[in-house]
């Protein structure tokens, strides 16, 4: 389970992912503040699996929650990428929780449940 700035989003852990990612269904339904403003959101470049360039949105002041462990306050990307579309959340909030988060403290994953075990904080 993960909260946004309060908001349950699905999230799908991904160990190949440096970067934790969004749709943008998923900003639109979490409030922050100050809203989210992409006009003066900064930009960075992510590159997928496949090696596609995808054009991001960096989101400051996203409080970040998985299970019961409250992740520090980090940069969340924001993307149309075509990963979103082709597993049907083109239109649904959904994002990718990457190594940038996963690796602030220590877990284990069991594969065999779908389960990630953090230290809560």
């Amino acid at each position: 389970d993960v909260t946004l700035s309060g908001r349950n989003i699905p999230f799908l852990l991904d160990t190949g992912s440096e970067a934790t990612v969004c749709n943008f269904p998923a900003t639109h339904h979490i409030k922050t503040d100050p809203p989210i403003d992409f006009t003066k959101s900064g930009k960075t470049d992510l590159t997928d699996a496949h090696g596609t360039v995808i054009s991001s949105f960096i989101i400051h002041n996203i409080r970040l929650k998985v299970g019961e462990t409250r992740l520090r306050e980090r940069p969340l990307l924001a993307a149309d990428a075509r990963f979103f579309e082709q597993i049907g959340y083109k239109e649904k909030p959904f994002g990718l929780l990457g190594l940038d988060n996963l690796l602030q403290q220590p877990l284990a994953i069991d594969f065999t449940r779908h389960l990630l075990y953090m230290e809560a904080t």
